[in-house]
């Protein structure tokens, strides 16, 4: 019956517009990716409370910022030694429930639980521009896998959110950056570490005219990846380079307050 019904829609235009009419009208009720209640959204308003936000963090690197310094926009790091990012969208902190949504979303394909996250992350994306009168950038870029890596996962997640960023908000999505070697493990590199350890991973194969690019992913650690990714934007020509990722890091308690992970 639904291939039948399939077959029709495609061979009658103003049965498939009718069709999609309906569809519209119906009330859209789904299962919260957390909890798994029924809710109007991918992630009900009770779970969505869990969520920690990063309302206090660096401007720059987006670090959440202690109570003491909360009120100053740029971490100290960061005014020391003033990264390729100029500024980093992050609107929740990495910690539970979200690393296991991120982890699932990542490293088993759980495509609705990106989806969820990706609504998520466009309805603060939204009303942090309308709240600060802030233009949307020129272009998107995805993070880029090596080839490798991307056979390993399937998918990249990175591409996914940037694709789901772009329909929603009608923002082109920019061509011809590619990951041409795969760095080492970094998830017990230093910072210092992880930005050796990423030289000479990506190239942009066109040129730039001072655009507004906006780097997306999902979560920021270190930001060795997308200042890399930046200082290469800017060598061929970018503008400004924004990060924009569903979540950040908190730092180690062990480092000093104003200082990124």
């Amino acid at each position: 019956m639904k291939s039948l019904l399939a077959r029709i829609r495609s061979q009658h235009p103003l049965l498939q517009s009718i069709y999609r009419c309906w569809q519209q009208a119906l009330p859209r009720v789904k299962n919260c990716v957390i909890c798994h209640d029924r809710s109007p959204q991918s992630i009900c308003a009770a779970c969505e409370d869990y969520l920690t936000r990063n309302h206090h963090c660096c401007r720059r690197c987006g670090e959440p910022l202690s109570q003491q310094i909360r009120t100053t926009a740029t971490c100290g790091r960061c005014l020391r030694q003033a990264p390729s990012i100029d500024k980093t969208f992050a609107p929740l902190i990495y910690q539970a429930p979200l690393n296991k949504l991120i982890h699932d979303f990542k490293q088993n394909r759980q495509l609705p639980i990106g989806q969820a996250l990706g609504e998520l992350m466009v309805d603060s994306l939204l009303q942090n521009h309308r709240h600060n009168h802030q233009t949307m950038p020129d272009y998107l870029v995805a993070v880029p896998l090596h080839w490798r890596q991307l056979w390993q996962r399937g998918f990249n997640q990175s591409a996914f959110l940037t694709q789901l960023i772009s329909d929603y908000c009608g923002i082109p999505i920019l061509k011809g950056l590619y990951r041409v070697r795969r760095a080492s493990e970094q998830k017990h590199l230093t910072r210092q570490q992880r930005l050796q350890n990423l030289k000479h991973c990506f190239t942009l194969k066109r040129p730039l005219q001072g655009e507004h690019i906006a780097i997306v992913d999902d979560v920021m650690t270190t930001g060795a990846t997308a200042n890399t990714i930046a200082a290469l934007l800017k060598k061929a020509g970018a503008g400004t380079v924004s990060v924009w990722v569903i979540a950040r890091t908190p730092k180690p308690s062990s480092q000093a307050p104003d200082s990124p992970a």
